[in-house]
């Protein structure tokens, strides 16, 4: 593996291999993508395969399961994130305005004494 000008390397690679290329260096597992095609296809299509948080067990001890941004890619964290999704965007956000109004005034009359 070069240590400078990785990707002239990783262009000849995916012209004798193909897009997606795998390589172990040092124990170290490398996927290289080199067209947009195969980037969706692994990272955007296949997500639900492919793509996950790591286990963290003192989070588990700590109760923070119930922790979105810590659970895994699964289908409850898919049905969490559309709920807060659609909590946090839209028409829907309209009803915490007062909220933010408050809060802003809050912070202005705290920055100004």
């Amino acid at each position: 593996m070069p240590k400078t000008h990785e990707w002239k390397t990783f262009a000849q690679w995916a012209k004798t291999y193909g897009d997606c290329v795998y390589v172990n260096i040092l124990g170290q597992p490398i996927v290289i993508l080199d067209s947009f095609a195969a980037a969706n296809d692994l990272l955007n299509q296949r997500s639900a395969i492919y793509a996950t948080r790591p286990y963290l067990p003192m989070a588990d001890l700590a109760l923070f399961p119930l922790a979105i941004p810590l659970s895994p890619y699964s289908a409850r964290f898919l049905r969490l994130r559309r709920l807060i999704h659609k909590e946090l965007t839209g028409i829907s956000l309209q009803k915490y305005w007062p909220l933010y109004e408050d809060e802003s005034r809050s912070l202005i009359k705290k920055v100004l004494r």
